[in-house]
C-alpha cells in the first residue's frame, strides 16, 4: 500500500473544502440597499391589516373605526418624528374620508382639490367623496384609492434617501 498517495489525496480532499466553503460563505454574503422607509410602510401595512381585522371583528361603527385608526396614524407620525419622512394616511369608506398628513420636507400634496405644503404640523380633515375612488397626488404623481362599504386604509411614505426621493404606497 502507497500511505505517500493516501496522504496526498486527504491533503487535496482538505483544501477542496476550505476552497468550497470560502466560495459558500462569499456567495450567500448579500448587501441590502433598501432604504428605512420601505420598512416602515411594511410596518404601517402589517399594522394597518390588523386594526382593519380588529374593526371587522368587533363590528365597530364608522365613528369607532376613524377613531381607532386616526389613533394608529397618529402613532406612527410620533414614532417617525424627526426621521425626514412624510407620511400620509387616507382611510374611510365610499362616503367619507379621513386624511391625515405629516411632512417633514416640503412636498405639494393635493387631495379633494386642497392644496398642502406645508411642514412640521399635522393636517386633519375629512371629506365627502363623489364616487368609488378618491385621487391624491404627490409631487404630481396621482395615487388612485379605491372605495367600498367597509372600511379602507391606504397610506404612502416619502423619503428621501443619499439625494433620491423613495415613495412607498399601499
Amino acid at each position: 500500500m502507497n500511505k505517500r498517495g493516501q496522504f496526498y489525496l486527504i491533503a487535496a480532499m482538505i483544501i477542496v473544502s476550505v476552497v468550497m466553503g470560502f466560495i459558500v460563505v462569499t456567495n450567500s454574503a448579500s448587501n441590502s440597499n433598501s432604504p428605512p422607509v420601505q420598512n416602515i410602510q411594511n410596518g404601517i401595512r402589517i399594522e394597518a391589516d390588523r386594526t382593519l381585522d380588529y374593526i371587522d371583528y368587533n363590528n365597530l361603527n364608522s365613528v369607532q373605526s376613524n377613531r381607532v385608526l386616526t389613533n394608529l396614524s397618529e402613532s406612527y407620525i410620533a414614532s417617525q418624528n424627526g426621521t425626514g419622512e412624510n407620511l400620509y394616511f387616507i382611510f374611510g369608506n365610499y362616503s367619507e374620508i379621513t386624511t391625515i398628513i405629516y411632512q417633514e420636507r416640503a412636498a405639494s400634496f393635493l387631495v379633494d382639490g386642497k392644496y398642502f405644503n406645508g411642514t412640521g404640523e399635522i393636517y386633519s380633515f375629512t371629506y365627502h367623496p363623489d364616487s368609488y375612488s378618491a385621487t391624491v397626488s404627490l409631487n404630481g404623481n396621482d395615487y388612485v384609492i379605491g372605495l367600498n362599504n367597509g372600511t379602507s386604509f391606504y397610506s404612502i411614505t416619502a423619503s428621501l434617501n443619499n439625494g433620491e426621493d423613495y415613495i412607498y404606497s399601499g
